[in-house]
């Protein structure tokens, strides 16, 4: 074989690869990508989910319009009277008596890192940077009526709005949106169904019981509307009785959910891309 054709048999060869790589590259495109606007209503499935947050930052507990000095003064205030509803009882189980001793020496700071946040890497800590997700919302959209999201908001309870009025009250927010996987379009879509029934429950964020309905907030709506309209467990625990709180971050990791747009590495900084 000649130098000239040996030359030309790496070139088809070379050509071959790279033209493979570009069909395996689109093909995964189609799956996960890295758009971070809100995603287009044509992408939307009834009883997908929507992470949503500001960029390089958190979503705070209770007050989005306001400071981190204010969000921690009604954090600290709502958990010293839990506590203190706690202490008052004749009779504690033992799962009361740990919560009690978590929540009586958690800080703000170890709270956002629990629920909120993953463990940020030294170079996050030397930025100061917090950029987890805090907050989950789900979809519904019935054929022939616009898409609308139902959520549990601290001091609204449980809410469903047109998605347009959504987004436009997130503007400049990134996004992330997922789908349960290996589920029927239809069995995914009675979660949705289930969820607007719970329109105007208040939201509590403070009832570590999973099954119990009478209050939400948005990653218990998520996990107990799962779980009865499905029969999926998405964090594969059974036990609705927590010690804590079950996160928008566990439910954004579960391997049950497929993520169909993913603006970066969970709890990692992440900026808007048009």
């Amino acid at each position: 074989m000649t130098q000239e054709s040996l030359f030309m048999r790496v070139c088809r060869q070379t050509a071959w690869l790279l033209c493979c790589c570009a069909i395996m590259a689109a093909s995964v495109s189609c799956v996960t990508h890295a758009d971070s606007g809100p995603p287009p209503v044509e992408t939307l499935q009834s009883g997908d989910f929507i992470w949503p947050k500001k960029p390089d930052a958190i979503i705070p507990y209770a007050l989005p319009e306001g400071t981190r000095a204010m969000d921690q003064t009604v954090w600290e205030t709502e958990r010293d009277a839990y506590i203190e509803s706690l202490m008052s009882s004749q009779s504690l189980t033992e799962d009361e008596k740990r919560r009690i001793e978590l929540l009586g020496t958690m800080s703000y700071e170890s709270f956002m890192r629990i629920y909120m946040e993953d463990v940020p890497s030294d170079e996050e800590m030397a930025r100061g940077v917090s950029a987890g997700v805090g907050h989950v919302a789900i979809v519904r959209k019935v054929d022939g009526e616009p898409a609308t999201i139902m959520e549990a908001l601290w001091d609204i309870g449980v809410r469903e709005i047109p998605y347009e009025q959504w987004k436009a009250e997130r503007e400049g927010q990134i996004f992330w949106h997922g789908r349960l996987g290996n589920l029927h379009p239809a069995r995914r879509a009675a979660v949705a169904g289930l969820a607007s029934r719970e329109v105007g429950k208040p939201y509590d964020f403070w009832n570590f019981n999973l099954e119990d309905d009478t209050g939400f907030y948005c990653s218990k709506l998520a996990w107990l509307m799962i779980r009865n309209a499905t029969g999926l467990v998405v964090d594969d625990n059974p036990d609705p009785q927590r010690i804590l709180w079950y996160s928008p971050k566990q439910l954004l990791k579960s391997p049950h959910i497929k993520l169909l747009q993913n603006p970066g590495g969970y709890g990692l900084p992440s900026v808007r891309t048009e």
